[in-house]
């Protein structure tokens, strides 16, 4: 569980809540879903380069990737 203060994240600082040491290039691949979001849109899926705007209780489930 991570408390932030910001009203709006990034795919990318997801990603780096969930991995600290997360590397953003061709080798790696990551996917961000998330459950409990706003009335508009409670559940989904997000891509590098979109923002979220952030809700109580909002669930992300961050997965990392190696390509091979």
């Amino acid at each position: 569980e991570k408390v932030v203060e910001k009203r709006e994240l990034s795919f990318r600082e997801i990603v780096t809540l969930a991995f600290p040491d997360a590397v953003f290039d061709d080798k790696t691949e990551y996917t961000v879903a998330y459950s409990k979001g706003d009335d508009h849109k409670p559940k989904g899926t997000m891509v590098d380069g979109e923002t979220i705007k952030l809700k109580n209780g909002e669930v992300f489930h961050v997965t990392r990737t190696d390509r091979s």
